[in-house]
C-alpha cells in the first residue's frame, strides 16, 4: 500500500506513514457476524418442549387454586379457625389430595420447562431457528411462575402453622 501524501510504501495496518508521518485512513472495522434464522428451519425440540411444560404447570397450578378456591368457599369461617376441624374437612374431601397431586405435578412441569427453556435458549445463540427464542422465552416464564406460587403457598402454609390456624 502506498501513503496517499508521499507515495511511499507503507506496511498494511500502520495508521501514520512511516515516511511523512501523517495519519492513514484506518479501515472500517467489519460488523460482527450474527447468526440469522435458517429460512423453514422451525423451533427446536427443546423451545416446543419447555413452552409445552411451562404451559402444562400453569394449568396444573390454576386447576389447583380452583379447586381450592370451591372447597374454601363452602367453609363456614369458625370450622377454618380449629385445625382439627379444618384437617377433618380435608380428609372427607378427597378432591383436595388429587388437586395437591395435581399441582405438584404442575410444580415439576414448571421445572422441567425453566430448565429446558434455559437450555434451548442457549443453543438458539448458536443455531437460531424460527420462533425456537419466542418459544424459549415463554417457557421460562411459564416455568417460574408456578414456581412462585409454590414459595406464596409456603410462605402461606407457614403463617397458619405459626399462628395456629388459616388467617
Amino acid at each position: 500500500m502506498r501513503c496517499p501524501n508521499c507515495d511511499q510504501p507503507y506496511p498494511e495496518g500502520a495508521t501514520v506513514c512511516p515516511s511523512c508521518g501523517i495519519p492513514l485512513a484506518v479501515p472500517a472495522e467489519l460488523p460482527p457476524i450474527v447468526p440469522q434464522p435458517v429460512p423453514g428451519l422451525t423451533a427446536s425440540g427443546l423451545a416446543w418442549a419447555s413452552f409445552f411444560l411451562g404451559l402444562a404447570s400453569v394449568l396444573g397450578v390454576v386447576l389447583f387454586v380452583a379447586i381450592v378456591l370451591a372447597h374454601v368457599a363452602g367453609l363456614d369461617p369458625e370450622a377454618v379457625r380449629s385445625q382439627a376441624l379444618l384437617q377433618r374437612y380435608i380428609e372427607e374431601h378427597p378432591l383436595l389430595y388429587a388437586g395437591g397431586g395435581i399441582c405438584c405435578l404442575g410444580e415439576l412441569a414448571g421445572l422441567l420447562g425453566l430448565v429446558l427453556g434455559i437450555v434451548g435458549l442457549s443453543q438458539e445463540r448458536a443455531r437460531p431457528t424460527r420462533n425456537g427464542r419466542t418459544f424459549s422465552i415463554l417457557g421460562i416464564v411459564f416455568g417460574s411462575l408456578p414456581l412462585l406460587c409454590c414459595v406464596v403457598y409456603l410462605i402461606f402454609v407457614l403463617v397458619a402453622l405459626t399462628s395456629g390456624g388459616i388467617p
